[in-house]
């Protein structure tokens, strides 16, 4: 039976030749043949955690087994100092999927008021606990682009392989970045390496995250 219409199947994907070229949403653009107009996803309905505070999310620093990228990583210090600093306004969250052997926590665990660290959340249920948090604090990864489509604002702290995860590497000029914050390591690494000990020495990390987040959060 013919198709009803021509159809054409599209590998989209992206990886160091891709990235030694543009951005991700270059990659993706050049393989979809189209720019995108609009950086957003669907809503997936109301928060699944529900506490009488504001809600903030905060990505510990991990490591996967099957793309195994220390070097993205930011030094687990700062995480943990954004962690104390949220919980003074907020009710934390740590999110991550942690299991033995595929995915495992780097360095120190940043406090928090519920930690879902075994998957306990679904795809559409994480993503509506990013739509509706009043922040998030990641570093380089799904956090991300989630929060700019949901306008939620974001805080990333970077580590090092800036040859693949730089700001104008893992955002376009498109998107709408006002409620983005960034912290750089003062000698930011630009290596493609994924195991290079890259420096992640950020001066004076927690005063740069409290005043972004009096800023744009807590104005």
């Amino acid at each position: 039976m013919e198709p009803s219409r021509p159809s054409e199947i599209l590998t989209i994907f992206y990886g160091p030749e891709e990235l030694s070229k543009g951005s991700i949403i270059d990659a993706m653009t050049w393989q979809f043949g189209k720019m995108a107009s609009v950086f957003d996803l669907p809503s997936f309905g109301e928060s699944p955690i529900q506490v009488d505070k504001p809600i903030a999310v905060i990505r510990p620093a991990t490591v996967r087994r099957e793309w195994a990228n220390p070097a993205r990583n930011p030094d687990p210090k700062y995480l943990a100092d954004a962690a104390r600093e949220l919980r003074k306004h907020f009710y934390v969250v740590s999110l991550a999927d942690l299991e033995e052997g595929e995915e495992w926590l780097v360095g120190e665990l940043p406090e928090a008021d519920l930690y879902l660290h075994k998957g306990e959340l679904s795809l559409t249920e994480m993503l509506a606990l990013v739509e509706h948090a009043a922040v998030v604090v990641s570093g380089v990864g799904w956090a991300l682009p989630a929060a700019i489509c949901y306008k939620t604002p974001v805080f990333i702290v970077q580590g090092g392989c800036g040859a693949h995860n730089a700001p104008y590497i893992v955002t376009d000029s498109e998107m709408d970045l006002s409620r983005v914050g960034w912290a750089q390591p003062d000698d930011y690494c630009m290596c493609a390496s994924m195991e290079h000990d890259c420096s992640k020495h950020i001066t004076a990390f927690l005063d740069k995250f409290k005043g972004w987040l009096h800023d744009i959060v807590l104005t």
